[in-house]
C-alpha cells in the first residue's frame, strides 16, 4: 500500500502514478523537482499541481493458463 500525495489515501502501489513536481510552486525551476506518487483520481483532478507523469501504473498480470502435457504411450518390446 502507498499513500497518494494528492488525497492522502492508501492505494495499492501497482495502481499509483509517479509524477514530478516543482520544489517551489511560486518559482518553478526544472532543476528543483522531485517525484511522488498520485492515484488515478488525483492525476485527473490536480493537473496544475504536477509537472509531468513520470511512471504509469503497471497493469495486473494475467495468470498463465496451465497446460497439461499428455504422456505419450511408450511401446514395450
Amino acid at each position: 500500500m502507498t499513500v497518494c500525495s494528492g488525497c492522502i489515501q492508501d492505494a495499492p502501489h501497482k495502481e499509483m502514478y509517479t509524477v514530478s513536481r516543482f520544489m517551489h510552486k511560486g518559482k518553478p525551476d526544472s532543476r528543483n523537482m522531485y517525484t511522488t506518487m498520485y492515484c488515478a483520481k488525483c492525476v485527473k483532478k490536480d493537473k496544475e499541481n504536477y509537472h509531468e507523469i513520470v511512471g504509469k501504473p503497471t497493469p495486473p498480470k494475467k495468470p498463465k493458463a496451465k497446460t497439461t502435457k499428455k504422456k505419450t504411450d511408450v511401446k514395450k518390446k
